[in-house]
């Protein structure tokens, strides 16, 4: 069985190294955004601007599902206290 570190231990193993993992994560963002607006692109030349406008406008809203993820945290604290 694999042993992952707690969150509060990664934090500080890669404390030291807070600019790789920036670079990281803006790389990504800005990789997945270049992409996204290529197919963006495509969907526009064959439908419309108008249509992925419409479509991006709703976009937001996957955001509002987050709220429905569990809490990872809390259910690993009570399973760390319970045994």
């Amino acid at each position: 069985m694999k042993r992952r570190l707690p969150s509060k231990d990664r934090k500080v193993l890669f404390a030291d190294q807070l600019h790789l993992i920036a670079g990281l994560f803006f790389g990504l963002a800005f990789g997945v955004a270049g992409i996204g607006s290529a197919v963006l692109g495509k969907i526009a030349d064959h439908t419309g601007i108008i249509a992925v406008f419409n479509a991006c406008a709703y976009l937001p809203l996957i955001g509002l599902l987050t709220a429905g993820l569990p809490d990872v945290e809390r259910a690993r604290a009570r399973q760390r206290d319970s045994g």
